[in-house]
């Protein structure tokens, strides 16, 4: 009986974090055709720390796919490439923040890779989706990185590092 608990458990919490990554990405975020400055990403901070990679690409991958189908990019057409960048980001933050004790090192690597998928992968995906050229995507999508990396920094110390005053109620959240 008690992995049905905690498969319920999981289960319900992949689709708290799936809500909170659509309202953060949809509702409270700026967006322009190429751009998306927001705090989606934190739920999925969050559900890596507590459940790992697998858990948290699949969360990000779910939440892309029913934010999409529900409410619309309102830019273009649905694009699978921008799930596989979120499963990818999912992926890595479970592989820096679970179950491993959580330094600033790991941190500014997780952020480095995830500024590397949105700027990579996104400028890739964008240029197949609206044609334009990669580096035209590319460089307009720097601003967004460099406003979003600090944040990034700040707030994965907060949700994840061992010290932090939010760490111990996550850790109670997933028991």
């Amino acid at each position: 009986m008690p992995q049905i608990q905690n498969k319920t458990k999981l289960l319900v919490h992949m689709a708290l974090f799936v809500a909170l990554e659509i309202i953060l990405s949809r509702f409270f975020s700026i967006n322009t055709e190429i751009v998306r400055i927001g705090f989606g990403w934190l739920p999925i901070v969050v559900i890596a720390t507590l459940y790992g990679p697998v858990i948290a690409g699949a969360t990000w991958a779910i939440a892309d796919v029913v934010g999409f189908f529900l409410f619309g990019a309102g830019l273009g057409p649905y694009f699978p490439g921008f799930t596989l960048t979120n499963f990818i980001g999912g992926v890595v933050l479970g592989l820096f923040l679970y179950k491993r004790p959580v330094t600033v090192v790991k941190i500014v690597l997780t952020v480095l890779l995830l500024s590397v998928l949105s700027l990579g992968l996104n400028s890739v995906w964008l240029n197949i989706l609206f044609g334009r050229g990669f580096w035209i995507v590319f460089t307009s999508r720097i601003l967004q990185t460099a406003i979003l990396a600090p944040l990034q920094l700040i707030l994965i110390w907060v949700v994840a590092a061992e010290k932090s005053p939010t760490s111990e109620t996550l850790r109670r959240l997933a028991v």
